[in-house]
Formats: C-alpha cells, structure tokens, sequence
C-alpha cells in the first residue's frame, strides 16, 4: 500500500514539473513576440519620422 502510494506521489510530482516547465516555455515566448512586436512599432515610427525630415530639408 505505501509503496503504491509513493508512486502515486512521485507521479503528481512529475506532472508539476512538467506542467511547469511548459508554462515557463510560453512565458519566454509570449515576451520574445511581445518585445518584437515593440522593436517592429519602433523601428516603424522611426522610418515615418526619417521621411518627415527629409522633407523639410528639401
């Protein structure tokens, strides 16, 4: 029975880690997309603003 038992235990335990790690996984890409998503916004901004000054120079 307590041998069982362990097992049983030893399962559980197995299964939160791995639900974990996996959590963890979509967590770093969730912020790889949100982080480049905000760099692409900027570099959009950026490249509107560089036409802007060229063409008050002219």
């Amino acid at each position: 029975m307590k041998k069982i038992k362990k097992k049983k235990e030893k399962k559980k335990k197995k299964k939160k880690k791995e639900s974990y790690k996996k959590e963890k996984e979509t967590r770093k890409k969730k912020k790889k997309e949100k982080v480049g998503r905000e760099r692409s916004e900027k570099e959009k901004g950026k490249r509107k603003n560089h036409t802007r000054d060229k063409e008050t120079e002219n």
